[in-house]
């Protein structure tokens, strides 16, 4: 059936046992006069249903499409919940019914954690089966909510549905999928997947498993996905490939394991153990010589295999770092003897290394001079270790390139403490305002982060993702412990990458005395400072003559948080 078939203000509509109806178009149950109230479909085999017929602005009373099939839900014309307002309330019925899948909320513009304040109303699904995948994951795992229960009645009784997928719960009971608390198996395979990679997202344990075993791969992938609702964290597998030297990735800091066992690395790129915060496993390495960058990690993290490493008097250091860490056993040397032994056993003594002894005055004379020249640069310097940093970065920042803009979700992040009203009222009414204006994605913390989240885990990854800083400071804002905590991430992540932009706002016009932050303290007078004092016009004025524009994107697109909500407000 086509758009717009229904032209009259009608309110019930059966279509009940026609077979020869295949699919419902867009807005196929639209009419001047509002919903049709009460929509009968049973008995009809669908290849196709528009969104647009199940999720419907406003009020109405039931939707059937009892003892039927619906195949592939579509959404031609781009429908989004929020957009479109509250649905509902209406209940709607698909027991007895086959589905290729169930409703997905979030494919509609509607986070799981918005479901409760946009859809009013209430699934039936009993005696009937669709795939139990990661897409239901959130249902499942939120059993105990109320607004679940409300969303979905009888879920735990309903031990007439059957899951069609995946295979871990292939032709299972809903109760007993719920009873067994199997949600590892609640998986999806994913579409975007690295060349020669399978790609599984795996809610429940809260990762993307990325598998790329014996594709014959000379290094890691260039990028990785993104799981549904915001799954990030990565297990990468790389079994089994020609991997001899591993090069830096900007996903790598997502990694949650990494396993390139069966390949014979012999080096790692500069950054990439020091990016590195996981298991790793290299069992079946040839490392020649390790890298100072391995000295910062704990050795317990890696699996080196029997393969010995050169150990000499140059990296007397690996003997000590395996000591240190009780980590006898980690790592095999190589001495110059041709001796293999045990990284722990290895020292001074074991590889008598030479001391040579001169004289001293041949030593302490020019030492001496050395000593007294740094000691006038770092009592010169040290306190203006900072201004220097931010004038040469002023004058040497870079452009965003393609795979950092991949990352970025927010162009402006903005931190300011909640808890003065006259600076927190300015960025509302002001800088917020102006800034979405001109098409800015904005992060506010106070604004963005719902109840319920862990604040500092998302202030983190909201940085991260975020391309420029704007800082609105006064005296409330250096003792709270919430904006210290802003300010120290925005601050790592503006000196780590050159193409950071940052812009700070003395609102109460303290003087550097006042500022106990030495970092904040050097931005304040240095050229990423602006003049509250000015008016508002010419301060918003010159704050967006400090930020570079809002980056291009292709297409809109809702991101919620990194790790499935835990709970869902009522």
């Amino acid at each position: 059936m086509t758009e717009n078939t229904f032209y009259f203000y009608f309110r019930i509509v059966t279509l009940r046992d026609n077979k020869q109806i295949m699919s419902l178009e867009p807005n196929t149950f639209a009419t001047d006069g509002g919903n049709i109230l009460f929509v009968d479909a049973a008995n009809n085999n669908f290849d196709t249903v528009d969104v647009t017929n199940i999720l419907r602005k406003g009020f109405f009373c039931n939707l059937t499409f009892n003892s039927g099939y619906v195949g592939n839900i579509t959404n031609t014309l781009g429908y989004n919940i929020k957009e479109n307002g509250v649905q509902g309330p209406g209940d709607i019925n698909l027991e007895n019914c086959g589905m290729q899948s169930f409703i997905n909320f979030p494919d509609y513009g509607l986070p799981f954690q918005d479901t409760n304040d946009y859809f009013y109303g209430s699934i039936y699904i009993s005696q009937s089966s669709f795939s139990c995948d990661c897409k239901v994951y959130p249902f499942f795992a939120l059993l105990d909510n109320s607004y679940v229960r409300k969303l979905w009645p009888n879920m735990e009784s309903e031990n007439s549905f059957i899951c069609t997928a995946p295979e871990g719960v292939k032709g299972m009971n809903l109760t007993a999928v719920l009873d067994s608390r199997e949600f590892g198996q609640l998986t999806c395979d994913m579409d975007q997947c690295p060349y020669g990679c399978v790609c599984i997202d795996a809610p429940n344990d809260n990762k993307l498993i990325v598998d790329c075993s014996n594709s014959g791969l000379l290094d890691l992938p260039e990028f990785m996905p993104i799981g549904f609702n915001g799954n990030n964290n990565v297990e990468l597998i790389m079994k089994n490939n020609k991997i001899s030297r591993v090069s830096y990735r900007n996903y790598l800091p997502r990694l949650v394991a990494l396993d390139l066992s069966r390949n014979h690395i012999g080096y790692f790129s500069d950054g990439v153990i020091n990016t590195l915060d996981c298991d790793i496993n290299i069992i079946d390495q040839k490392l020649e010589r390790l890298s100072l960058e391995f000295q910062k990690k704990d050795p317990h993290m890696v699996q080196f295999g029997s393969h010995p490493v050169v150990c000499d008097c140059s990296n007397l250091w690996i003997g000590d770092w395996i000591r240190l860490n009780q980590a006898h056993g980690r790592l095999l040397c190589r001495l110059e003897t041709g001796q293999i032994t045990e990284a722990a056993n290895v020292d001074v003594d074991t590889l008598q290394c030479a001391i040579t002894r001169l004289e001293w005055y041949s030593i302490m004379l020019p030492l001496i001079c050395i000593l007294f020249v740094l000691v006038v640069v770092i009592v010169t310097t040290y306190s203006f270790r900072f201004d220097v940093f931010l004038f040469i970065r002023k004058r040497t920042m870079n452009d965003i390139n393609s795979d950092d803009k991949k990352r970025i979700i927010h162009d402006v992040f903005i931190s300011v403490c909640v808890d003065n009203d006259g600076a927190y009222d300015f960025i509302k009414t002001e800088i917020i305002r102006v800034l979405k204006s001109r098409n800015y994605k904005i992060f506010e913390p106070n604004m963005d982060i719902l109840p319920g989240f862990d604040r500092d885990t998302e202030v983190t990854n909201a940085v991260n993702r975020s391309a420029q800083y704007v800082v609105v400071f006064c005296k409330d804002y250096l003792v709270d412990h919430k904006t210290l905590k802003e300010l120290h991430d925005i601050m790592t992540a503006f000196v780590a990458d050159s193409w950071r932009n940052l812009a700070v706002i003395n609102f109460d016009g303290l003087e550097s005395s006042d500022i106990s932050i030495r970092r904040l303290r050097a931005a304040n007078r240095s050229e990423f400072a602006l003049d509250f004092q000015q008016t508002n016009s010419k301060l918003i004025t010159r704050l967006l003559d400090k930020l570079r524009p809002p980056l291009k994107r292709n297409q809109t697109k809702n991101i919620t948080s990194a790790t499935f909500m835990k709970d869902i407000h009522d």
